[in-house]
């Protein structure tokens, strides 16, 4: 009887712990098939997931108007370029992200000009296309970068994701026009033009440049019917300036008696004459503008060790602008030379520096 008890009891219990481990064995193998369909579904999913991406900068003359992509590629422009475009074909790019275009001077890494936007203000979603940045010729300017190199940079959302280089050629200096007269006016244009000269008078050489390129030097050569040189006045450019504009050079000989021989210094007789001359000048000058103060008189010696003096004269006109007159005088062979500058008081410096190179410069032959 017990025994039969105890053999009932058992079997009892060892059939509990057996649905237990089947109920437990199907509950594993249901979350392990649950595990890999979470993850064939996600595996996909993610590699579905779209990753941003760039192409090169490039830097153009033009573009497709439909597509933005490059049209003419190049790397190096003229001064007189009207447009250079810089363009990047960018995938997959969030619309409300942000981008930005540094256009930078390639020399000394200072900006030029910056556009900072977002992709599609507004917008949702993942773009695809070309974008372009763009330096157009406008309004009053005459060039776009003066000459030397630049670079061209660009972010997204404020990382850098690509960059590319461009040049602008420093330009040929090309003489447009020349013109000679007796009288010139403040931006060095000739009034009443002349082929005819007196002894007297002075000898302006109006000439129009298109450009004035620093560094450069410009030089008038006066000479006789004969071709013999009587005077060279270089001219070395202290500052650029990119629109065709005047330079004049001038000259006044006045025939004179010369030296008692044996004596190496002249003072001439007639300093009346001469006088008169420098009134001349200073009256055509200075038009109806009103002189200040005192002439400044004073001798002073070129590098070749000459003299020569020199009188600087300041106006100032009816919108109470300043200006300055600097005449310097001297011998060469019996005649009489004088050398004189004019200019705003914004621009006395360079004035200064051009006015004394060109005088130290000057040579005189035969």
């Amino acid at each position: 009887m017990s025994f039969y008890l105890t053999n009932v009891y058992y079997n009892f219990f060892v059939g509990r712990v057996v649905n237990k481990i089947r109920k437990l064995l199907i509950f594993s193998f249901c979350l392990l098939i649950l595990i890999l369909f979470i993850n064939t579904i996600a595996f996909p999913m993610a590699s579905c997931t779209k990753e941003s991406s760039f192409g090169q900068l490039t830097i153009c003359e033009s573009v497709k108007a439909d597509t933005k992509e490059p049209d003419i590629v190049k790397n190096e422009f003229d001064i007189n370029a009207k447009e250079i475009i810089a363009t990047i074909k960018i995938l997959n790019v969030k619309a409300d992200d942000n981008y930005r275009f540094t256009w930078k001077n390639a020399e000394d890494d200072s900006i030029v000009t910056e556009v900072s936007e977002k992709y599609l203000e507004g917008k949702k979603g993942l773009i695809s296309s070309f974008l372009m940045s763009n330096i157009k010729l406008e309004g009053d300017n005459v060039i776009l970068f003066p000459p030397g190199k630049y670079k061209v940079e660009f972010y997204h959302n404020g990382e850098l994701k690509s960059s590319a280089e461009f040049t602008v050629k420093t330009p040929k200096i090309n003489i447009l026009d020349v013109k000679l007269a007796k009288e010139v006016g403040q931006q060095s244009e000739p009034i009443n033009p002349s082929q005819n000269f007196d002894p007297n008078d002075t000898i302006y050489a109006c000439v129009q440049l298109d450009y004035f390129i620093l560094g450069n030097t410009i030089k008038a050569k006066f000479l006789d019917e004969k071709g013999k040189v009587l005077l060279e006045t270089p001219f070395e450019i202290p500052e650029p300036y990119f629109k065709p504009a005047l330079i004049n050079f001038s000259m006044y000989a006045s025939e004179s008696q010369g030296p008692p021989e044996g004596n190496e210094t002249y003072a001439p007789k007639n300093e009346k004459e001469f006088g008169k001359i420098f009134e001349d000048i200073v009256d055509n000058t200075r038009k109806d503008m009103e002189l200040v103060g005192d002439p400044v008189v004073s001798e002073k010696k070129l590098k070749s060790g000459d003299t020569f003096g020199e009188i600087i004269y300041y106006f100032k006109d009816k919108d109470n602008l300043k200006f300055g007159l600097i005449l310097s005088d001297f011998m060469h062979n019996n005649l009489f030379y004088i050398w004189y500058g004019f200019a705003h008081e914004a621009f006395y410096e360079s004035l200064n520096k051009a006015y004394y190179t060109c005088l130290n410069s000057i040579e005189f032959r035969g």
